[in-house]
């Protein structure tokens, strides 16, 4: 097991997310259309999956309330790409097709390799949301202007942020 330097940590998870994303296996089309939206937005597999109750306005950007805690999470639009309109469109179509365990099962099968914490022996899908609150906090957001951009607690978020990563 391998721990990585904290000035490490965020190309180490930039590789795993843009080699989940894509890593366009014949047939994983609608996996990878998911995969985006949770790449851009930090949100859960269970979140990504509801996409189509999700409230997208050009001048303030994604709302929608988390699945697992009903918090309201709110993402402006100065956050997200440009074409967050096209990603979450396709998102939309492939969750219609498409349940939890299809896409934890893609990331499982297909991570280039594993990467955990000292709070979880296997990221998977959460390998998303460390992406996210890493990426953001050294962006400089603030730890609570995260935790309302992936709807967690600003406990959880801080958990994100600075949890050691390591690769077995």
């Amino acid at each position: 097991m391998e721990i990585i330097p904290q000035q490490n940590e965020i190309s180490i998870l930039s590789y795993q997310v843009e080699t989940l994303v894509n890593n366009v296996v014949l047939g994983y089309y609608h996996h990878r259309q998911v995969l985006t939206l949770m790449k851009y937005t930090g949100a859960r597999i269970s979140d990504a999956l509801s996409c189509e109750h999700w409230e997208l306005d050009s001048n303030t950007g994604i709302s929608f309330y988390a699945q697992k805690n009903n918090t309201l999470v709110l993402l402006p639009q100065f956050e997200l790409p440009t074409t967050i309109g096209e990603i979450l469109n396709k998102a939309r179509i492939a969750a219609g097709v498409l349940k939890y365990e299809d896409i934890a099962r893609y990331i499982k099968s297909y991570q280039p390799y594993i990467i955990s914490t000292s709070q979880r022996n296997n990221l998977r899908s959460h390998i998303f949301r460390y992406y996210f609150a890493k990426l953001k906090y050294s962006q400089g957001k603030t730890i609570q202007a995260i935790s309302t951009m992936i709807g967690d607690t600003e406990q959880r978020t801080t958990g994100y942020i600075g949890a050691t990563i390591t690769i077995n």
